[in-house]
């Protein structure tokens, strides 16, 4: 009766979709320290780490949206060589702990010998505060401008290698798009600049 029990669970979790589960602190000092070193790597003028490292099935959305990968890659290489011929440096770049890791994207595991539905994927939405120094047209001097921003970081379960997707112009809708288990009560950080 037991293992009746047990297969008609099993039977039953194949028709409810899987929901975001929660991961340990570990996996969020790990996201934290990922980009962390993103955004050192940023601040010694090595931008194009941030779309080597750009989360593939967000790019291809991007691209979708940009009218195809050819287009957008051009008008990523033309935004790092703006801001490399404009001025703009990082002065500091500091990535805090995420106060939640969700484990997202569905996948199945076999689990005592039953298939289970499993999440395949950590996300973890990474707080960030930048102070940028942007020297100003025709001698005008120099701009500070402290940022508070996100990195919406993402590694499969199995692997270390983090990708990541700027939280600049990501919605909750972009998120739910991808990522559709995450809870109903999901808060993006606070962004914005002074």
């Amino acid at each position: 009766m037991k293992s009746l029990g047990i297969s008609i669970f099993a039977a039953l979790a194949c028709l409810i979709p899987v929901h975001a589960d929660f991961g340990p602190r570990s996996v969020a000092l790990e996201a934290q320290k990922a980009v962390q070193a993103m955004g050192d790597e940023m601040r010694a003028g090595n931008y194009e780490v941030s779309i080597a490292n750009m989360y593939p099935r967000w790019k291809k959305r991007l691209a979708a949206r940009k009218g195809g990968m050819q287009r957008l890659d051009q008008q990523l290489t033309k935004a790092i060589n703006d801001i490399k011929t404009s001025g703009i440096i990082i002065q500091s770049y500091i990535a805090h702990e995420p106060s939640v890791v969700y484990g997202v994207w569905p996948g199945k595991a076999t689990v005592n010998g039953e298939e289970t539905l499993v999440t395949k994927e950590w996300l973890a939405l990474v707080p960030t505060n930048a102070v940028y120094r942007i020297a100003l047209p025709n001698g005008g001097g120099v701009e500070t401008v402290n940022a508070k921003g996100f990195q919406v970081a993402i590694r499969d379960k199995a692997t270390l290698d983090w990708k990541f997707m700027d939280g600049g112009n990501i919605t909750i809708a972009d998120l739910r798009s991808i990522f559709p288990g995450l809870p109903e009560d999901i808060v993006l950080p606070a962004k914005g600049a002074k």
